[in-house]
């Protein structure tokens, strides 16, 4: 006798010591020779292939992330369908095995997936459909194995035949499948409900005619059915690479806008740049007349010796030097745009306070600097400008480890309302997918200098974080 039908008389003789009444040998039977016969086995394999795929392309689709808190419920379910599948004829129900598999297993997790993460069932039916039709090719690879060991007189099982078909197609069939349909259909779907609708509607319709074909032929393994089926695949797979070439495209396109959209945001602060030159030279040129004419004066003066107007002119312009803005680096450009946006928060009763070692040590050309302070500046005054709060100031601090040669930036304002953040870990705007480039801006120009950016909030601060590696420190690390 098998050890597990020993284990499971055991097992019975133990529950009938203890007082429960159970046919040991009905129990035996009905397990060992009514479920694991080769062909409920097969049935098992295509069965867990199924889920497996199907639930992978559903957390695909339904935009789930497969984390361990997720995936933990999904097992957990799956384990417990397939105790009840088997429990289904260990009690002698009789019921088909592909009937108890969807009422035990298949829809149990379609409803946690509604309940749980709150889909709608709409969604569910339709992406169920789409998987069934990723699942299809699957079917007829395993037809043509079955009959290729046929035809080769193989000393195989055919139900042998048939679980090595099934393994095969994670290879031959689902991967391929996943890295050229998934990911472009993903792509597609992500970006617009109508695409989205109208893959999964086209999908529904398409299974609804398949069944009413199977309908038709009585469901019968003929030469026809299979040759339908056959011809179904080509053209489904056919519809899906013109739906993943079409995703590319309109990915492509969305990249392109989105470049664009950025380097209009860069042109921008550019132009921007430009103006805070023109202003810094025109005030040098004010400077450079005026002093003239105050030289003249104090000289005038000086002839005629009257000290006290020359120490009442110095001392109006001493207080003036003292009122002065604080240079925060050597590059006159920087200095202006801080400046400039020094007035514009003041314009809304708004501070800015900078610490640190200044700007001076930054790997980057001043033009790309001026950029990133520019983009994270006006946010973050527009951002405390609104907030409901009585710390309305904008902090600056940057940093410099010598040992390291790492410089970092790091901006902080005060944030009032819940920010959410995309998957590629920039802030989402509220004013909809049109906005919200500056955040980009600022993140394409850390990456183009090798550097790291984060943008967090930390109670209620919204926060930005950039990091550069200098010469210094790579010169280090290569040593």
């Amino acid at each position: 006798m098998p050890l597990y039908l020993r284990f499971v008389q055991k097992s019975v003789t133990f529950a009938r010591a203890s007082g429960i009444a159970l046919d040991s040998t009905y129990f035996a039977k009905g397990l060992g020779c009514e479920l694991l016969t080769e062909y409920n086995i097969v049935i098992l394999l295509q069965a867990l292939i199924d889920t497996g795929v199907g639930s992978l392309f559903l957390f695909q689709f339904s935009g789930i992330k497969a984390t361990k808190r997720n995936l933990v419920p999904w097992i957990l379910l799956t384990s417990f369908g397939y105790i009840i599948w088997s429990l289904t004829y260990v009690l002698g129900v009789q019921i088909s095995i592909r009937v108890a598999y969807v009422l035990f297993i298949h829809v149990p997790l379609m409803l946690l997936l509604m309940l749980k993460f709150k889909i709608s069932p709409l969604t569910v039916v339709l992406i169920n459909f789409l998987s069934y039709f990723l699942i299809s090719p699957s079917n007829i690879f395993c037809r043509l194995m079955l009959y290729l060991v046929e035809w080769l007189k193989l000393p195989i099982s055919m139900h042998l035949a048939q679980a090595i078909a099934w393994l095969l197609t994670i290879p031959v069939i689902f991967i391929p499948e996943y890295k050229y349909l998934i990911f472009p259909l993903r792509d597609m779907i992500t970006q617009s409900k109508t695409d989205r609708s109208f893959l999964l509607v086209v999908t529904a319709i398409c299974f609804v005619l398949t069944f009413a074909a199977n309908i038709s032929l009585g469901g019968q393994e003929s030469p026809g059915q299979f040759l339908l089926s056959g011809l179904f695949v080509i053209l489904l797979v056919a519809y899906l690479a013109c739906l993943a070439f079409y995703a590319r495209i309109l990915h492509a396109h969305e990249e392109d806008r989105t470049r664009l959209l950025a380097i209009s945001i860069q042109n921008k602060s550019l132009a921007l740049y430009t103006d805070s030159l023109a202003s810094f030279l025109e005030e040098t040129s004010v400077l450079r007349h005026d002093q003239r004419h105050l030289l003249l004066t104090l000289d005038a003066f000086a002839k005629q010796q009257d000290l006290e107007s020359i120490r009442r002119i110095l001392d109006e312009k001493i207080a003036i030097f003292d009122t002065a803005p604080v240079r925060v680096a050597q590059d006159g450009a920087v200095n202006a745009i801080m400046d400039l946006y020094r007035k514009r928060a003041a314009n809304v009763n708004v501070d800015i306070q900078i610490t640190g070692k200044g700007f001076d040590h930054f790997p980057i050309p001043s033009y790309d600097l001026c950029i990133m302070l520019s983009n994270s500046l006006e946010n973050a005054i527009t951002a405390t400008a609104s907030a409901e709060n009585r710390n309305r100031t904008v902090t600056i601090h940057t940093t410099r480890n010598e040992e390291t040669g790492v410089a970092s930036l790091v901006v902080s304002n005060p944030c009032t309302v819940p920010v959410s953040f995309g998957k590629d870990g920039l802030p989402e705007s509220t004013n909809g997918p049109q906005h919200g480039y500056g955040t980009r801006s600022i993140q394409s120009i850390v990456r183009k200098y090798g550097g790291v950016c984060e943008f967090s909030t930390a109670g209620k601060e919204f926060v930005f974080r950039a990091a550069f590696f200098t010469k210094t420190r790579l010169d280090s690390v290569c040593s």
